[in-house]
């Protein structure tokens, strides 16, 4: 298979209401015009993850394109696989859509995937992930170096909880035209440089790190152009912001964009048994939940970040 081109949209130089008023308004009504949109809508149906058809390519990557993630749906004879089989199955669906490189991380297994699911003790046991508890607004991998940057996931629902555990998912490509149209100086203010850093300290992936620093939003270079990236995290401690008035009324607005209960562009979403999330590393939260008693029954997702950014294949 060749690579045909990027899902992701692609600009000459980054739009900007203040400076180039067509693209951006013609960017802003492409956008917006996909929504108010449902989950069943974002679903495909995949009838041999090993080997996808090109409509159902076509059909993921054009809801990647619209909402910057699509939630796939395993044929149901593969619930009944067993777990440790399952993996290579999701590697190759993955490859199917140039995601390769894996960001392995210490708490993975060796073939690079993560299984989350609740440890009440051992090294684990110290990360939300991995508890019942919920998690707030982030991208994968924000306290990543750049040369671990998070691009693309994929977000595998073995086993769903007892009750709760439900994702919200938010394309930061709106977010960032939803801020841009309430003031483009909150644009330049999470550009920035080190806007939001990241302390030294333990990670999630169980990686001792130096200082993470960079901006929220950053325009990443590729052949067809510069895409919009996004590094974020609500959490309020182990974060140090840009001491800086227009950086604090830009987190406030990014606060209450996200968390606007009335909101058309926030999805909702519960992972079923053979469901799944790929796509851009987008923004998403995870509800708490009430897990099963018996541990062969405790909610399981396998989750793969990676470094490849999404594109179509043929």
């Amino acid at each position: 298979m060749r690579r045909v081109d990027l899902i992701k949209r692609a600009f000459a130089s980054p739009p900007d209401p203040r400076y180039s008023p067509t693209l951006w308004q013609r960017w802003w009504e492409e956008k917006s015009a996909n929504y108010p949109v449902t989950p069943d809508e974002l679903i495909v149906e995949i009838t041999n993850p090993e080997s996808p058809t090109p409509a159902e390519r076509r059909a993921v990557c054009e809801r990647i394109q619209r909402f910057g993630v699509a939630v796939y749906r395993f044929q149901p004879s593969l619930n009944r696989v067993a777990s440790s089989s399952l993996k290579p199955y999701l590697l190759r669906f993955a490859g199917a859509f140039g995601l390769k490189r894996l960001d392995a991380n210490l708490l993975a297994d060796d073939d690079g995937i993560t299984p989350i699911t609740v440890h009440e003790s051992g090294e684990r046991a110290r990360y939300i992930p991995y508890t019942n508890h919920p998690i707030q607004w982030h991208t994968d991998g924000y306290y990543n170096a750049p040369h671990r940057r998070v691009r693309s996931l994929v977000l595998h629902a073995v086993r769903p909880a007892l009750s709760g555990g439900e994702n919200r998912l938010f394309d930061p490509e709106m977010l960032y035209l939803l801020l841009g149209n309430e003031n483009p100086d909150y644009l330049d203010a999470l550009c920035a440089a080190e806007t939001m850093n990241i302390p030294p300290g333990r990670d999630p992936d169980g990686y001792e790190r130096d200082w993470s620093k960079g901006p929220v939003f950053f325009w990443e270079p590729y052949p067809e152009g510069v895409r919009l990236e996004m590094r974020y995290t609500a959490r309020q401690r182990n974060v140090a912001w840009r001491d800086d008035a227009t950086v604090a009324a830009a987190r406030a607005a990014v606060t209450r964009t996200l968390n606007d209960p009335a909101s058309p562009y926030c999805l909702k979403i519960r992972l079923e048994a053979g469901m799944g999330l790929i796509g851009h590393n987008i923004l998403h939260t995870r509800e708490p939940f009430v897990d099963a008693p018996e541990p062969e029954k405790r909610r399981l997702l396998f989750r793969g970040r990676f470094i490849d950014p999404l594109c179509a294949l043929e």
